[in-house]
């Protein structure tokens, strides 16, 4: 599919994720009657801090929100939600985890 689309309560979500020298990803979210509701877009996954590198910063942020409910941004949220679930959890915690010890490319 061109973009992956979800519907809950009342909300319709796009999304969609590209290569362009790395990994880029752009969301939209609509109502029933056509009125957007937000449109967000990250760089590069994991980059949740939109430093242009994935490093320890980030995974301060992430490990933050999701052990000590810290906020994100919806477009920080985005770039952390490595596994592109919609939640940002254990499981992107685990990814960068591995990412930043070489596991991962």
């Amino acid at each position: 599919p061109i973009f992956d689309v979800s519907y809950s309560n009342n909300t319709w979500t796009a999304i969609k994720s590209y290569n362009y020298e790395g990994m880029r990803t752009f969301k939209v979210e609509w109502t029933d009657d056509l009125t957007v509701k937000s449109i967000n877009w990250c760089e590069m996954k994991l980059d949740a801090n939109s430093d242009g590198e994935i490093d320890y910063l980030d995974y301060e942020k992430i490990i933050s929100a999701v052990t000590l409910g810290s906020t994100l941004t919806d477009s920080e949220a985005l770039a952390a939600d490595a596994n592109g679930d919609g939640t940002v959890d254990a499981f992107d915690v685990i990814y960068i985890d591995l990412y930043l010890n070489g596991m991962l490319n």
